[in-house]
């Protein structure tokens, strides 16, 4: 290692204008002007440890006071601040374990760092009772502390953090016009706190870019990273068997960013116990791929502070929910990509939201939990004006037809049957509506049936759900039915070929519809007595509901010869449904093209009964010829009835 100039303690500080020099003929650090040619020193080595917390703590003090008075700027008054350094000394140790029975504190400029990897120690003496380290000053700016140990010796104290950064006060000496300078950024660094009665790092109110890189700590007794201040760097960091939260955002903590994070083992310490993974209390937080594994309490809880919190990551192994979103947590955006109760936990509940003013919040969350909890609400209730998006519940799953069939909504929110070739029974979907339901407010599940060939297969429901429609059972009929759960039951929201009873709602039900988009169709007429336009491709088959009512409507491209005008009817066998024909098209002094929409009303329809409704025509004025068109190089046409 060699032998290093070590600083020895003076008699008094250096006097405004001196600097440290090292003296090689008495081998010691003398003050002198900072205008004699004695040599500004880069690196200060710091004496090594000898055990004896007086002593230790001497002479790092010593040596950071060293660094304080070599600091020289360019520029700089006392309004201004001292302008922008010419000199930033390292105040380096070497390898052991240095005692203190003081806080270390750690002024502007200077950068302390250890031996390399963690080789350099920094202990508590028993009975401190305070801070290891404090970077603290009238005016913060470019301190580094980095490759160091921090040995809190929490069971020899009764308060005291690892580290901790105090606030700026009102001074930013590294803005200088439209330039930034480097030496104005706070940098903690590759420092692992172990021990630490209260906070490894605790970061005071009114710091500012600051960036944490590769820190750790280890069995804070209260929060891993205690943090109280805005607009901060982290990456790299991680928390492992703090007392409470691994990543605390107190009040003061906003727009913060974390990137690559991880706290693990919270609420393990004697100290305090209890807290999650990431505690946010404070706005405007961003995570990006951070982790909270092995944590007995919750992963990430957003307490009311939290709004706007942003999170990208994992949270495995988790006893509590793997997300909370607490009462009055509004605006956040929630990825967990994976959770689960590993770890010997499982998990209470995948996303936990409270009942009260929680709103416009996001949540996606992935679980392989088995069997796996859902919850969305604290205690299993509402959570409204919020969008979840839980495993596949967006995707589709394909059941074969069985007797009884009960879903799972986030296995696939859309359940396409196999073909019903007897009756069929839809359970309640897996746990009922109970706490733990497989649901959340808003959840959809769609089901896709298709009768057989021989039809008539009944469909029986679970008593969650309301069904308002009427599905049809003729053979090889196609139709489809939604269902949203608002808390208490499955509710009817849409259904297609199908006829609504129990009142027949607002008329926007489907019961049948045909589209025709094949091979060219292009039949003409020159009668004027109704006909079909094509009995097999445009009819449609449908069951009347109990209203009796019905809308039919057509969408096809017709053309008209100079002066002809064209009426469509609604055909059932070779008549035409009673009040149902209308002028569509025509009287035009040239041959026109025309893409014409036909909707008429038909009621006095017997429920239940089943009707096959085709679209007919008549040239109703004119000597030439009406051409219908659908298919091939035209476009489609389309026949629809749903009950009025």
């Amino acid at each position: 290692m060699g032998t290093f100039p070590n600083p020895v303690l003076l008699s008094s500080s250096p006097a405004d204008g001196q600097v440290p020099a090292w003296d090689a003929a008495s081998g010691e650090w003398v003050p002198r002007d900072s205008g004699t040619s004695a040599s500004v020193p880069n690196t200060i080595y710091v004496a090594a440890p000898t055990g004896d917390a007086a002593t230790d703590r001497a002479v790092i003090l010593d040596a950071i006071a060293f660094a304080e008075a070599t600091v020289t700027t360019d520029t700089g008054s006392p309004a201004s601040g001292p302008g922008i350094p010419s000199a930033k000394p390292e105040v380096r140790l070497q390898p052991g374990v240095y005692m203190t029975d003081q806080t270390l504190v750690v002024g502007s400029l200077v950068d302390l760092c250890g031996a390399g990897s963690w080789a350099s120690t920094i202990k508590a003496a028993n009975g401190l009772n305070a801070d290891v380290i404090q970077a603290s000053g009238p005016k913060m700016w470019g301190t580094r502390i980095r490759n160091l140990v921090v040995d809190g010796n929490k069971t020899n104290q009764t308060a005291g953090h690892g580290v901790t950064w105090k606030a700026h006060g009102n001074f930013a000496p590294w803005l200088r016009g439209t330039h930034v300078v480097g030496a104005g950024i706070d940098v903690l660094e590759s420092v692992l706190v172990i021990n630490a009665h209260d906070d490894g790092f605790n970061i005071e109110a009114g710091v500012s870019e600051l960036r944490v890189t590769r820190c750790v700590q280890s069995g804070a007794g209260r929060y891993g990273f205690g943090i109280n201040s805005a607009d901060l760097f982290f990456a790299d960091c991680t928390s492992g068997g703090s007392g409470k939260a691994g990543f605390a955002l107190l009040g003061g903590a906003a727009v913060n960013r974390f990137v690559n994070c991880k706290s693990y083992g919270v609420g393990n310490d004697g100290v305090y116990v209890g807290g999650s993974g990431f505690y946010v209390n404070a706005p405007r937080n961003s995570f990006v791929n951070c982790e909270a594994p092995e944590c007995p309490f919750d992963g990430l809880e957003i307490s009311a502070g939290g709004d706007g919190t942003e999170w990208r990551g994992r949270v495995t192994g988790v006893g509590g929910n793997a997300v909370t979103v607490s009462d009055n947590a509004t605006d956040c955006d929630i990825d967990v990509i994976y959770a689960d109760g590993d770890y010997g936990y499982t998990v209470t509940a995948l996303v936990a939201v409270g009942t009260t003013g929680c709103v416009r919040n996001r949540i996606r969350a992935r679980s392989v939990e088995t069997p796996a909890y859902y919850t969305a609400g604290a205690t299993g209730a509402s959570a409204l004006a919020n969008t979840f998006d839980i495993n596949n519940e967006r995707g589709q799953q394909k059941v074969a037809y069985a007797a009884a069939v009960t879903p799972d909504p986030y296995l696939g929110g859309t359940l396409d049957i196999g073909t019903l070739t007897a009756a069929i029974t839809i359970n309640d979907p897996s746990t009922g509506a109970s706490t733990d339901a497989k649901a959340h407010v808003g959840s959809r599940l769609t089901f896709l049936f298709r009768q057989d060939g021989t039809g008539g297969h009944a469909i029986t429901w679970g008593s969650e759900f309301v069904v308002l429609a009427d599905l049809p059972t003729t053979a090889n009929a196609v139709y489809s039915i939604t269902f949203e759960w608002d808390g208490t039951s499955w509710m009817e929201v849409a259904a297609s070929g199908a006829t609504v009873t129990g009142g027949g709602g607002g008329g926007s039900s489907t019961l049948g519809r045909t589209f025709y988009n094949g091979s060219l169709l292009s039949p003409t007429t020159t009668s004027g007595t109704s006909a079909d336009i094509d009995a097999t491709n445009l009819a449609v088959t449908f069951d009347a509901p109990t209203s009796g009512d019905v809308w039919f409507e057509a969408d096809i491209l017709i053309q008209t010869d100079v002066g002809d005008y064209v009426d469509f009817t609604v055909r059932e066998g070779s008549s035409d449904v009673a009040g149902t024909q209308t002028r569509m098209a025509g009287g035009s002094s040239t041959a026109e093209h025309y893409f014409v929409h036909y909707k008429v009303l038909i009621t006095g329809l017997t429920p239940g009964s089943t009707h096959t409704y085709k679209l007919g025509w008549l040239r109703a004025a004119g000597s030439g010829s009406v051409t219908a068109y659908a298919g091939s190089g035209v476009g489609p046409a389309s026949l629809e009835v749903r009950a009025a």
